[in-house]
């Protein structure tokens, strides 16, 4: 399977391409506006070139999509084209080179709405509330959906948190601790999905925390994985 791998220089993505390495039947392409001196990712900014964009779809069976500002505090001037413009043009270039599944990284933050309320986050219905970046994401997410529903690419949308590098860092206080997820898990949650790519498109909460409220019930049965050593809040 040919893979590429959008924003593949930070630290989700690096994360990412050391699990996927160990898959002899991959075939992986890395992407990022900024290398950062990376010999093996190619310099590309979805959101302008998308000459260059086509021709690295070129082949490609999946995309992970992991590029974007990630920064949840930041304002439209700053998020349209890396987290609306290069999504649109991933996903007219996908469509146009025949590429089949997206695994599209989301945030909780498309649930902005949900701050103040301790109740179960269901996938539907969205509410980014005021937040421009958790807007953005919804967007992101709806890109998806649209180009599901016509057929391909078809996208696993994963909604998460606060990503915890290492397997024994606790979630921080911050909103919310109940979505955070080890980088071990999100890698292993994206090689699963991956590999059991949906009919339609899905919209997954991931968490690594037990009795998560943004934890999607059935995600052993929609991906063929979960989390095996959930992190139970309030115990060392």
């Amino acid at each position: 399977m040919r893979v590429l791998i959008t924003g593949a220089a930070g630290r989700i993505g690096r994360a990412l391409r050391g699990h996927l390495s160990a898959e002899k039947d991959l075939e992986i392409t890395c992407l990022d506006r900024r290398p950062r001196g990376d010999k093996w990712v190619a310099k590309i900014d979805l959101a302008t070139q998308v000459d260059e964009l086509a021709n690295a779809l070129s082949g490609v069976d999946a995309v992970v999509h992991l590029a974007g500002n990630g920064n949840f505090k930041a304002g439209w001037s700053e998020l349209v084209q890396p987290n609306v413009d290069a999504v649109l043009n991933l996903y007219l270039a996908a469509a146009a080179s025949g590429t089949g599944h997206v695994v599209l990284a989301s945030s909780i933050w498309a649930q902005a709405s949900r701050q103040s309320d301790s109740d179960p986050v269901e996938i539907v219905p969205v509410d980014p509330g005021g937040n421009c970046y958790g807007a953005s994401k919804l967007m992101a997410e709806q890109i998806a959906c649209a180009f599901g529903r016509k057929g391909r690419p078809v996208s696993s949308v994963l909604r998460f948190g606060e990503v915890l590098e290492a397997d024994w860092q606790r979630p921080s206080p911050a909103w919310d601790p109940q979505a955070a997820i080890r980088m071990s898990d999100l890698c292993h949650a994206i090689g699963a999905s991956l590999r059991r790519p949906p009919e339609e498109t899905r919209i997954l909460h991931l968490s690594s925390v037990g009795t998560s409220r943004w934890l999607t019930s059935d995600l052993e049965t929609q991906i063929g994985w979960q989390v095996p050593n959930p992190i139970m809040l309030g115990s060392a």
